[in-house]
């Protein structure tokens, strides 16, 4: 019963609050202009979509669990962009992992960075990208 009720009423009640939520994964830099609207975040607030959604939120901690269990199988050139500000995920934890499973990992540590680095420090991932597929 509550859960039909809650996907019905976050449409009307989300959109309100995802400004919020992208405030806080692009934290300490701002988020780009526009971004709200040109991302069609607002799609998520359909209820089937929500629904959807939350399904995959849920599972999302066993998925990582099993792939956690793989990572040393990864044998190609790898960077990690890790955001010292970062609030969503804790960088230590993740990256403290990632950095005893894969070979050759190299971990770029932005000290001013939050959980967007793409966004924030776009010009430097795509130049490590350029980098790795230069053979």
């Amino acid at each position: 019963m509550i859960g039909p009720a809650f996907t019905q009423l976050v449409p009307i009640v989300g959109p309100s609050q995802v400004k919020g939520g992208i405030t806080n994964v692009f934290s300490p830099k701002p988020a780009p202009k526009g971004y709200f609207e040109k991302s069609a975040i607002g799609l998520l607030f359909r209820p089937s979509n929500f629904v959807a959604n939350a399904k995959d939120v849920n599972a999302l901690r066993e998925e990582l669990a099993g792939q956690q269990d793989r990572y040393d199988q990864i044998a190609v050139p790898t960077v990690v962009f890790s955001g010292a500000l970062d609030t969503v995920i804790s960088p230590p934890l993740h990256v403290g992992k990632l950095k005893h499973q894969i070979d050759g990992l190299e971990l770029v540590k932005l000290g001013e960075g939050g959980h967007m680095p793409h966004h924030a420090y776009g010009d430097d991932v795509v130049a490590t990208v350029r980098r790795l597929s230069t053979p």
